[in-house]
């Protein structure tokens, strides 16, 4: 058998994405809130990322139990619609340091609230609906 040797290059965060620890992004999946549609990531640390390791939700549970430990985060990178609601404004990597509830990134939380704001909404114009309908 060929041992190959490989030397890992670690990028400096670019201006998006959302830095998220392993445990945080495990929970992510397992409750359903990353699917591959929703984005991708690389293995991370604090100070930099690795773009050769991509990061894919349906193969992280693999992933996760092989991947070094000195991997403790992703950089996840979710589709722009998704986390900007359509603006081009890039995520502040550098704000995602600090903790958040439960380790959850400002992105993540963003997403939930959005949805939870889309379904008010809906439900809203559901009732509107039903008077509208009752009046007639």
């Amino acid at each position: 058998m060929t041992e190959i040797q490989v030397t890992l290059t670690f990028r400096k965060f670019p201006d998006y994405g959302d830095l998220i620890t392993r445990e945080a992004f495990t929970e992510s999946v397992t409750s359903g809130i990353f699917i591959d549609y929703d984005g991708y990531g690389y293995l991370a640390t604090e100070e930099g990322y690795v773009q050769l390791i991509l990061v894919h939700p349906s193969e992280w549970q693999q992933l996760n139990k092989r991947a070094p430990q000195e991997f403790t985060h992703v950089l996840w990178f979710n589709r722009e619609w998704l986390v900007t609601g359509g603006r081009s404004t890039p995520v502040d990597v550098s704000a995602q340091k600090r903790p958040l509830r439960n380790g959850y990134s400002d992105t993540v939380l963003y997403m939930v609230l959005t949805v939870v704001h889309s379904t008010v909404e809906w439900f809203q114009r559901m009732i509107k609906l039903v008077k509208y309908i009752e009046t007639l």
